[in-house]
């Protein structure tokens, strides 16, 4: 039986008391997978969804057809004239609505500040928009087969004021078959973690301490 003197406790429940004060928080997520290139960041705060913005105040849709579509996650969205008042100079609303009247599953489309955005419902690293090889790419600006992954939150109310700490523990890979893994860089919201090799498929558990 293990004994402590008066001593030893006093350190034990000054650690303990310093945990209280700080706050550490434990969280498993995925890093990433075969689609990745290596970087996953943490939102210190909330978790946040997949999404693509468009910065363009129109698109040129002009000369496209019924067989023409956009295709995102393996949705195809077909081309509508109907749609456009103009289609040389379709406006982020219109091209909005015309995805909305596709019912897509797993993302929406909407308008922001001006801006055309589509994102995913879910939120977090598990939430994806992948792009198709669509011939509407080149309009919107779209690249195919381009990845755009949500963010992972640990639900801090604010962001920390004297900083934070991250330690990082693979889970789930033998020995010899742990890839390197690092803190890339970090902001008062958010913080990247780098892997190497990019492709591995890893879980890890994140210790952040608040400082």
């Amino acid at each position: 039986m293990a004994y402590f003197g008066h001593n030893h406790n006093k350190e034990i429940n000054d650690a303990f008391n310093n945990l209280l004060k700080n706050k550490l928080i434990v969280k498993r997520i995925s890093l990433n997978d075969v689609d990745s290139d290596g970087l996953t960041v943490v939102n210190l705060k909330d978790a946040e969804p997949a999404k693509i913005t468009f910065d363009a105040q129109s698109f040129d849709l002009s000369e496209k057809t019924a067989s023409d579509s956009l295709i995102i996650n393996t949705q195809t969205i077909s081309f509508d004239t109907d749609a456009f008042e103009n289609a040389a100079a379709a406006t982020p609303e219109e091209v909005a609505a015309w995805i909305s009247k596709a019912d897509p599953e797993g993302f929406y489309a909407g308008v922001k500040e001006g801006k055309l955005f589509i994102e995913s419902t879910l939120s977090g690293v598990a939430a994806k928009l992948t792009v198709g090889a669509g011939t509407l790419n080149t309009a919107f600006g779209l690249t195919n087969n381009a990845v755009f992954v949500g963010v992972d939150g640990l639900g801090l109310s604010q962001d920390p004021a004297g900083g934070y700490a991250v330690f990082v523990s693979p889970f789930g890979k033998e020995a010899d078959d742990v890839p390197v893994v690092s803190v890339y860089e970090t902001t008062p919201s958010t913080f990247t973690l780098s892997c190497d090799p990019a492709e591995t498929e890893l879980d890890v558990y994140l210790c952040v301490l608040i400082l």
